[in-house]
C-alpha cells in the first residue's frame, strides 16, 4: 500500500467495497449470521452453517457480487448500493445465474433427475440520498418489453431493497449491532462532507470516532488503514457517480432542448414551403387565367 503526506492513498489492492470487506469476513462469520437473522428474522447460531459462495474477482457492470452464501438451502446474495437504479433486479438475476453456473457446473443438467437448487433471496442494503421508504420491493418483470399481465404464468425475479439511513429499519439495525455500526461509520462519513471536509478529512474525522466509540468491537481501529483506503475509493467513485448523473440530466436536458428546437424548426420549414407551394399554385393559376383572357381579347 503507498503512502501519502496525508496518509494512506487508496491503491488498486484496497479497491473493495468496505461492506463487502466486513460482512464477508472469515474471521467474523458471526456478524453476517446476525445479519442474515436479522433480515430473515431467524436465530441460527452455527457459523459454520454458512457456505460462503461469493464470487472473488467476478465483475459485472463493473460491479463485484458483494456477498453470497448458503444457509437453510437458501442462497442469499447481499449487496450494498448507495445508488438507486430500477436495473437491481437484472443485476441480481446476472449474479445469480453465474453463482448457479459455478456451483453447478459439475451437475448433469440433462439427466431425467431433477437437480435441486437453493432458493434465491436478494437483498440490497441501501444508503443513497434518494428517498425510497424504509423498504422496496422491484421486479425484474417491469424490465420486459412485453409487459406481463397478472393472469400470465411468469418466473419473477425480485429485488428486495432495505433502506439503512438513520432513522430507517429501526428494528433491523437494532438486530444486528454489525449493520448498525457499519451505517454509522458511513453516515458520519457523510456529514462530514456536507459540513465541507474534504473527503480525506472526512473520512480521518469518522475514523477517529469510529475507533473511540469502539465500532465493530475495534475492527475500525485494527483495520484503520485498510478501511481508509476502501473509504477513500468508494466515496469517490461515489461522489463521481453523482457528478456523471448530474451532468448526464444536463447533458441530457440540453440535448433534448436541441432536438426539440430542430424539430420545430422543421415542422416551421415544412409548413412555410406548404405555404409557398400553395401561393405559387395561385399565382400560376392567376397566371393562366390571364393569358386565357388575353387570349380571348386578342381574338376579337
Amino acid at each position: 500500500m503507498s503512502e501519502s503526506a496525508n496518509g494512506v492513498t487508496a491503491t488498486n489492492k484496497y479497491k473493495d467495497r468496505l461492506f463487502r470487506a466486513i460482512f464477508n469476513d472469515e474471521e467474523h462469520k458471526d456478524w453476517l449470521l446476525s445479519l442474515y437473522n436479522a433480515v430473515n428474522n431467524s436465530n441460527y447460531t452455527n457459523e459454520e452453517d454458512l457456505e460462503i459462495t461469493t464470487l472473488e474477482d467476478v465483475i459485472y457492470m463493473k460491479m463485484k457480487n458483494d456477498i453470497s452464501f448458503i444457509l437453510n438451502n437458501q442462497m442469499s446474495l447481499y449487496e450494498h448500493q448507495s445508488t438507486y437504479s430500477p436495473n437491481l433486479p437484472l443485476r441480481g438475476f446476472m449474479y445469480y445465474a453465474e453463482l448457479l453456473r459455478t456451483k453447478y457446473h459439475n451437475y448433469k443438467i440433462y439427466s431425467t433427475s431433477q437437480i435441486k437448487i437453493a432458493t434465491p433471496n436478494y437483498i440490497v442494503f441501501y444508503n443513497g440520498r434518494q428517498d425510497i421508504g424504509d423498504r422496496k420491493v422491484l421486479k425484474l418483470s417491469d424490465s420486459f418489453e412485453v409487459p406481463v399481465k397478472d393472469s400470465d404464468e411468469c418466473y419473477e425475479w425480485t429485488c428486495t431493497i432495505l433502506n439503512i439511513n438513520k432513522g430507517h429499519n429501526e428494528k433491523l439495525m437494532k438486530s444486528c449491532q454489525a449493520l448498525q455500526d457499519y451505517a454509522e461509520y458511513v453516515n458520519m462519513v457523510r456529514e462530514n462532507r456536507i459540513k465541507g471536509a474534504n473527503l480525506d478529512a472526512a473520512v480521518e474525522k469518522a475514523l477517529d470516532e469510529a475507533v473511540s466509540r469502539n465500532l465493530l468491537n475495534g475492527y475500525f481501529n485494527r483495520h484503520r488503514a485498510r478501511i481508509k483506503a476502501m473509504s477513500l475509493t468508494e466515496y469517490d467513485e461515489e461522489e463521481a457517480k453523482k457528478v456523471f448523473h448530474d451532468d448526464g440530466y444536463n447533458e441530457g436536458r440540453a440535448e433534448g432542448m436541441a432536438q426539440g428546437m430542430a424539430a420545430q424548426k422543421a415542422e416551421d420549414e415544412k409548413i412555410i414551403k406548404e405555404i409557398t407551394q400553395q401561393k405559387d399554385a395561385e399565382i400560376e393559376q392567376k397566371d393562366a387565367e390571364i393569358a386565357r383572357l388575353k387570349t380571348i381579347l386578342a381574338g376579337k
